[in-house]
């Protein structure tokens, strides 16, 4: 079982040392750090006793902090909760029981990056509400994203899968209030090479709190993470 374990650890390390070779000149991605929240605070949320919604039977409840910086994977099987957790902690439907604290502005992006209008560019929803002076900065930092000028100003529609990827996350990352808790379900899915360097290269260089639904040990090795929160069927969550 070990020399199993130790095969399948080596060809992985293989699959990242060609890929990184493969995309490495296009994949210079330069991620500008956002401002600070005036009042920043060490835990970003505090979750206490939580149970989800449309689970039956329950499980046993959910009692977490969340600490800024840190970095946290959500694993289990497929259908067991973990898309349904994030976003009850994001507030987007409310849980069954329960209390969720949240001290720092927080975002989940769903697979589907519904946060995209795909009727509008990312320069569009970008520039809301910003001088021309900001507008002139933010075409600069998308084209250090990997986002060309040609790309910022088609409809979402038109972009391809990496492309709107990196198009949402920068609609999160310089928008006009600090995100400190960023929730992402599946990101690195349907990705080819180039686009999940980029990714990889984006949230290596956040700084906030991540939690991440993903089955790709690969992947969340190239990002680095702290903490594992494992859903089963007996419990909602056990850290690791």
């Amino acid at each position: 079982m070990q020399l199993k374990y130790d095969r399948v650890k080596e060809v992985g390390r293989a699959r990242i040392e060609t890929a990184q070779k493969a995309v490495e000149p296009t994949a210079n991605i330069v991620l500008h750090q956002m401002e600070k929240a005036a009042h920043q605070s060490a835990i970003i949320a505090e979750i206490t006793d939580l149970k989800l919604p449309f689970v039956i039977p329950q499980v046993a409840p959910l009692s977490l902090t969340i600490r800024s910086g840190e970095r946290m994977v959500i694993v289990g099987r497929n259908g067991i909760g973990k898309s349904l957790l994030l976003k009850v902690i994001a507030g987007l439907i409310p849980a069954a029981d329960g209390v969720i604290e949240t001290f720092s502005p927080a975002v989940y992006l769903d697979q589907h990056l519904s946060l995209l209008d795909p009727n509008k560019s990312v320069l569009e929803q970008i520039s809301q509400n910003r001088t021309k002076e900001e507008i002139s900065q933010l075409r600069m930092q998308l084209s250090q994203l990997g986002l060309p000028a040609k790309d910022i100003e088609k409809t979402s529609m038109h972009l391809s899968s990496g492309e709107r990827l990196k198009s949402a996350l920068a609609l999160i990352l310089y928008g006009q209030s600090p995100v400190e808790l960023l929730m992402l379900d599946e990101p690195n899915n349907h990705l080819d090479l180039e686009s999940l360097a980029a990714l990889e290269s984006m949230l290596q260089q956040y700084h906030g709190a991540l939690m991440v639904v993903s089955h790709d040990s690969i992947f969340l090795e190239t990002i680095g993470i702290d903490r594992y929160l494992t859903v089963t069927d007996q419990a909602l969550g056990s850290l690791l």
